[in-house]
């Protein structure tokens, strides 16, 4: 069909006779979707959908790139450089927080082992185990913190991508974002 990806390489923008209809003014290029920023080039989101290439559906002019597993199609969604590295910091807090919380836990139950001495309700079976429950319950711990730290910031006007145009009209036409399956 029309709508595959060219030899070259596939474009990330429908074909120009796509019929891809969109409401006037609903989004442009140069401003960040998620903010109303001024957009820039580089920092856009890339956005991967994906169907089964058996019931392949309407990509709505956008190029397709077909495997056996799936059939994908990508669309540029406009970002400013403070949305991208809002979306970056946010991934590094959660991390730093996994991290953070499970060398406090695990470090706290091996200073008071060392030093304090464990108080005599807390009965240790099997020392190894122990510590990874702990590892992780300190991981859960920061993590949380972490989502609390964040609902509880300013909020920030911003759109999901979902609510995109052309990426609204895909999942309309039965396109999916891909699972982590």
């Amino acid at each position: 069909p029309a709508d595959r990806a060219p030899p070259g390489g596939p474009s990330l923008h429908p074909a120009p006779d796509a019929g891809l209809t969109l409401p006037p003014g609903s989004w442009s290029e140069s401003v960040c979707w998620s903010c109303d920023g001024p957009a820039e080039p580089d920092c856009a989101f890339v956005a991967t959908l994906v169907a089964d290439p058996k019931n392949l559906p309407d990509a709505l002019g956008y190029p397709v790139v077909d495997s056996k597993r799936e059939a994908r199609v990508q669309v540029t969604v406009p970002r400013c450089r403070a949305c991208r590295n809002r979306s970056r910091a946010g991934g590094i807090r959660m991390v730093c927080g996994m991290v953070l919380g499970a060398a406090l836990l695990g470090g706290s139950y091996w200073w008071t082992g060392a030093h304090a001495g464990r108080p005599p309700w807390f009965v240790v079976v099997n020392q190894e185990f122990t510590t990874i429950v702990l590892l992780f319950a300190g991981a859960v711990v920061g993590t949380l913190a972490c989502v609390f730290y964040a609902f509880t910031r300013e909020p920030v006007a911003r759109r999901s991508y979902d609510d995109f145009p052309p990426v609204a009209a895909l999942r309309a036409a039965g396109w999916s974002w891909p699972s982590s399956e």
